[in-house]
């Protein structure tokens, strides 16, 4: 859901990200186009204006959701499709993890890797959450483990 509370946000795996009237159920506004391939995670930041996404390209984005563009550059540092983003509660950072087995954090205003990337599974991570106070994060993998992480370190 948007701020709004009125409107939802989907992916796809033609690439798209679109957000929908829930009242009406149609397309409200244009599509965000740019993902190389399916898209499989968005988040929200704190502002209720940019979103970040993950794909199949292997990349994390932000987004304007006011201008419906790109903000900055694409975030690069995974090896397999990006499976999932979440925003700390602060949105200083966002966590990513992908199908390389690892979380990366970012910094949400720079796109700049926070530390080293945590090589977490044994095998693909299909879900990753921060706590509700951004001090932990959990993940899920098809090694069949989920495992928690101080999101700080």
């Amino acid at each position: 859901f948007l701020p709004s509370g009125q409107e939802i946000v989907s992916t796809s795996r033609d690439g798209s990200i679109r957000t929908w009237d829930i009242e009406s159920g149609e397309e409200s506004g244009d599509a965000l186009l740019g993902h190389e391939g399916g898209v499989y995670s968005v988040a929200l930041l704190l502002d209720g204006q940019r979103l970040v996404s993950g794909g199949l390209d292997k990349s994390v984005r932000v987004w304007d959701l006011g201008t419906r563009e790109l903000v900055g550059r694409p975030w690069k540092g995974h090896s397999q499709l990006v499976r999932c983003v979440d925003v700390s509660p602060d949105s200083r950072f966002v966590a990513s993890a992908s199908y390389d087995s690892s979380i990366r954090r970012w910094d949400s205003e720079t796109g700049e890797s926070i530390g080293e990337p945590v090589v977490a599974h044994e095998e693909y991570i299909y879900s990753l959450a921060l706590s509700s106070d951004g001090s932990i994060l959990a993940s899920v993998s098809s090694d069949r483990t989920a495992k928690l992480w101080d999101a700080s370190t």
